[in-house]
């Protein structure tokens, strides 16, 4: 009989039926999470290219996010309207649950720290953004109400006094924090703020990567194949230098633009990798612990339920010369 110990697992994975959807970055840059409709949170190293820890979720995940301080919070929506606060530690190699939140009982599609730690908010499918107040024990602060379809992405605004949001019928709309929270009237109110991030598919900024009208498309058709978008970088400035801007599609392509993206049918890089649309992505920053990293873009794909990690490289500035035809 073989008495040799069972060989360790090359890969151990998202799996079963369903999508994967959620992907969040560490403070660090090195510390992956990501969670699934297999019900599964799973932290990974980027580096190593290991899976460092794995939980069974109650329901299928839609979103995680981690906090934007050393506290080690992450935050994980569910199908069924919870939102789980686990404690990652220091070095994220494991999940602790701390508490238990009830925003309502539809699937919470995305879900954001604001920069300075004080709020989180959870963007739902019963239409509404719940805000809830990390200072006083994640107290529920109230909600914003008003679009007229699932909230599909947030930003939070660099002082985190503003969220931006959009939903399923592609609307646009704008939120004061404080002293209460309410719905802007015009965009104008916040149209030199700074956004902390941008993932929201529509806006000035992002107008560019929608393709140009056909007056014989109907509108969903138009909008139809881009399903999520990424700006790098989080807490700088809308016109960094270099900024770059990720966008995903039903086919599972994964394109590259500069940021911001405001001309109709921009230039862009298109990559291929994945097998059904993508669903989410974060740009990763070169890690301080190793020198020969750079910026990476990790993104998530639904029916493969792959997430790949891509290397952010400089485009070359010329084509290389055609090499002669051999003589006779």
């Amino acid at each position: 009989a073989n008495t040799d110990p069972p060989a360790p697992p090359l890969l151990n994975s998202h799996f079963g039926e369903g999508d994967l959807w959620g992907v969040a970055r560490h403070l660090d840059q090195r510390i992956v999470a990501t969670c699934g409709d297999d019900r599964t949170l799973r932290l990974w190293d980027r580096v190593r290219h290991v899976m460092l820890c794995c939980i069974i979720l109650p329901e299928r995940g839609k979103a995680v996010a981690f906090s934007e301080n050393a506290d080690g919070h992450l935050a994980v929506g569910l199908k069924d309207g919870q939102v789980k606060i686990y404690d990652c530690g220091a070095d994220g190699t494991s999940l602790e649950f701390v508490k238990d939140l009830r925003p309502c009982f539809d699937d919470v599609f995305d879900i954001k720290y604001s920069p300075d730690n004080r709020f989180l908010a959870a963007g739902s499918h019963d239409d509404c953004i719940h805000i809830y107040d990390c200072g006083c024990d994640y107290r529920h602060m109230g909600r914003c109400q008003g679009h007229s379809s699932f909230i599909t992405a947030m930003d939070w605004s660099l002082d985190s006094e503003f969220l931006q949001t959009t939903s399923g019928a592609n609307e646009l709309y704008y939120w004061a924090m404080t002293p209460s929270i309410k719905k802007l009237s015009s965009s104008k109110q916040v149209r030199d703020l700074e956004w902390n991030t941008w993932t929201c598919p529509l806006g000035w900024p992002v107008q560019g990567i929608w393709p140009e009208e056909d007056e014989d498309e109907d509108e969903t058709s138009k909008q139809s194949v881009l399903r999520t978008v990424c700006r790098s970088g989080a807490g700088g400035s809308l016109f960094a230098e270099n900024s770059l801007l990720a966008m995903g599609d039903e086919l599972g392509n994964v394109s590259l633009y500069a940021f911001p993206c405001t001309h109709i049918n921009a230039p862009c890089r298109v990559a291929h990798g994945h097998a059904s649309m993508v669903t989410n992505f974060c740009f990763l920053a070169p890690c301080e612990d190793d020198p020969s990293s750079r910026m990476e873009l990790v993104s998530t794909a639904a029916e493969d339920q792959s997430m790949l990690q891509w290397r952010v490289v400089p485009a070359p500035t010329e084509l290389p010369a055609a090499e002669p035809e051999p003589s006779e």
